[in-house]
């Protein structure tokens, strides 16, 4: 029953709906510094900000993930292999040049996926769902193209935190739903180069900071990212939980949930953290030590019909 109601509610909620009232669009030309980008990153504390043409275009999405691996790319190329050091008077010159056009999508992970006004609820979510990584946010479009608004995961999240009687899954355990799994985990004195590096290399956008015994200490992601310029650089020899405390963002417990949780009180909780802006919650065994990462992109992906689910992966 649940099942046919969800598909009621996503069926007949529009992507208009979604849109924040008087939800400001920030973008950036593609010819803009990426220092520029990176203060409006910063400066306004989002992850991602559409970028368009002089004519108004949108090229794509330009977000913390795809500067983070410019940045994981650059110190590859020129750390000292001993230290993980980079001696920034050997930095190409190229990065003061470079402009927003150059690291679009640099991740691979963060395509440029847009609907229109109408489109409904369920059409958003296969097409956040669709492909190897989900999409974290898509453009919204007026029947003339004109960007109009962004939803995110966390719109989605604070929809399905509205009718979680009506949730697919919703009294499945989050082991039922085989959640014990995805989390990938660094020591929390790892140098925060090798911690950015497996976020690069692992299409992750999170890992799981463990002490010596692997307990889980800290969440180290993409939201601690926002703002990233070449100076950190200079930090990727440091410990990233240096890095964290220098941020102002510490090593505060990471939020955990017991493998036992249903889905319905999972979605709940995610609903009201995500208004804090915080994305994910943990699952650790009986000696604290992570086994699993929900995720939104993990509830989004739940929260398609099952018989949706399937036909978006036989597309694939």
């Amino acid at each position: 029953m649940a099942n046919s109601e969800w598909r009621d509610v996503i069926c007949n909620t529009k992507a208009k709906e979604l849109i924040k009232p008087g939800q400001k669009i920030l973008t950036v030309k593609y010819n803009d510094p990426l220092s520029y980008v990176s203060n409006v990153l910063k400066d306004n504390n989002i992850l991602s900000v559409p970028v368009l043409s002089n004519e108004g275009t949108a090229f794509g999405f330009l977000d913390t993930l795809d500067i983070c691996q410019y940045y994981v790319h650059i110190w590859r190329q020129n750390r000292d292999a001993a230290t993980g050091e980079v001696d920034n008077t050997k930095l190409p010159k190229k990065i003061a040049s470079s402009t927003a056009q150059t690291f679009i999508n640099f991740s691979s992970r963060n395509d440029y996926r847009f609907v229109y006004e109408d489109s409904t609820v369920k059409e958003c979510l296969n097409k956040m769902n669709d492909g190897m990584f989900k999409g974290h946010r898509l453009a919204v479009h007026d029947k003339d193209n004109k960007l109009i608004g962004i939803i995110s995961q966390t719109d989605i999240m604070q929809l399905a935190g509205k009718y979680l009687d009506k949730l697919p899954e919703k009294d499945k355990t989050l082991k039922e739903l085989g959640l014990e799994r995805g989390v990938v985990s660094m020591r929390w004195d790892n140098i925060l180069g090798d911690c950015l590096d497996a976020i690069s290399t692992t299409g992750v956008s999170a890992l799981a900071l463990v002490d010596n015994e692997g307990k889980l200490v800290a969440n180290f992601s993409a939201s601690d990212l926002r703002g990233l310029t070449r100076a950190v650089l200079g930090w990727m020899g440091k410990p990233t939980i240096d890095f964290l405390q220098h941020f102002g963002r510490g090593s505060k417990p990471p939020i955990v949930e017991s493998v036992d949780t249903t889905f319905r009180a999972c979605v709940e909780k995610l609903a009201h953290l995500s208004k804090e802006r915080i994305h994910r919650v943990y699952l650790t065994d009986p000696n604290d030590r992570p086994i699993g990462i929900v995720s939104l992109s993990d509830v989004v992906t739940l929260l398609l019909p099952r018989e949706e689910c399937q036909m978006t992966e036989a597309s694939l």
